[in-house]
């Protein structure tokens, strides 16, 4: 009788046990879900913000793209060949910019402990600041060197959302990716296309929505150059919630 009572108090103790075991998985799955929705969240802000700042660009600095380096490329063969070095030189150093960038993002989470999603943040909020209070006169592409930097950073820092890689600074992609995903999804029915077509699919509305915006503060609202401060909106809030991350 004593040993069908221990037997009974282990069992409960094991089923007792287990059921706690339960509970922390669950936690910890519904905590994992919590983290890439924020995760998600952070994605597309920075994708507003890319696509604001692609737009802000092209909007009050000649039709200049300061979120790439390709369309730079092209003119600077043709700048070469019409033998404008000036230009050339000013193209050249808005490649260096870019590359520079993009090689210290990389770097300091391979060398240091530092949250290179921060630094990014530290950084770009007072170059959203800095560029409403360059001359209208100025140089396009010397005036557009900060845009280069700092969406170079921004594109190797916030790399993606939910275990996808995709660029907030960028459309051309995103775009394919999308499409590509949902076609997978309605040949196969795998609910992991619909996922990775939903969220780069939010990641192209977020950039265009941006768009939106940098139109509507450059032209309708009158702002101008000045509408780059608008920018430090969303980048406050991603830094709230990358601090609530960590």
């Amino acid at each position: 009788m004593e040993t069908e009572t221990k037997g009974e108090q282990q069992k409960k103790g094991q089923q007792k046990v287990a059921a706690e075991q339960m509970k922390v998985l669950a936690a910890e799955e519904k905590k994992e879900s919590i983290w890439m929705r924020l995760d998600l969240w952070m994605h597309c802000l920075m994708a507003l913000v890319g696509g604001f700042l692609g737009a802000y660009a092209i909007f009050n600095r000649f039709d200049i793209f300061g979120s790439a380096v390709t369309g730079n490329l092209i003119h600077l063969v043709m700048d070469l060949e019409d033998a404008k070095m000036f230009s050339v030189l000013i193209r050249l150093g808005s490649v260096a910019v870019f590359a520079l960038a993009v090689a210290i993002a990389t770097l300091i989470p391979a060398k240091t402990s530092w949250n290179v999603r921060k630094i990014c943040l530290y950084i770009e909020i007072p170059v959203c600041i800095l560029l409403a209070f360059f001359p209208a006169d100025m140089n396009g592409m010397l005036s557009l060197y900060p845009v280069f930097f700092i969406t170079a950073f921004q594109w190797t820092s916030f790399t993606g959302a939910c275990g996808y890689v995709c660029s907030t600074i960028f459309s051309t992609n995103n775009l394919k990716q999308t499409v590509s995903s949902f076609c997978l999804y309605w040949n196969s029915g795998d609910p992991k296309y619909k996922e990775k077509g939903t969220i780069f699919g939010l990641t192209l509305l977020a950039f265009h929505t941006g768009i939106a915006i940098s139109y509507a503060a450059s032209k309708w609202m009158g702002m101008g150059l000045k509408s780059s401060i608008l920018c430090v909106i969303p980048l406050a809030i991603v830094y709230v919630l990358v601090e609530k991350q960590s």
